[in-house]
């Protein structure tokens, strides 16, 4: 067995068909960071990215759209 654990390397392998080695890594390593930053902190991902979205506002209009483009991916993919 792996160092992972049984599902470190069910994730790996899902990963590594899809993307290669490194971004695999990276990926996971990125998401874990998140998860130990949400649980360490007091941080909130959603307002956190609120707080960004109206700082930016019109200026990048974009980003206000992101999660409308999100929810409708999410229902195409469906």
């Amino acid at each position: 067995m792996q160092p992972g654990g049984l599902l470190g390397a069910v994730v790996a392998q899902g990963l590594a068909r899809v993307v290669s080695t490194r971004l695999a890594q990276r990926l996971c390593f990125v998401a874990i960071a998140a998860m130990g930053l949400l649980l360490a902190t007091n941080i909130s991902f959603v307002r956190t990215y609120t707080i960004i979205a109206e700082a930016i506002g019109t200026r990048f209009a974009f980003v206000n759209k992101i999660p409308e483009r999100f929810k409708a991916w999410q229902q195409q993919r469906r």
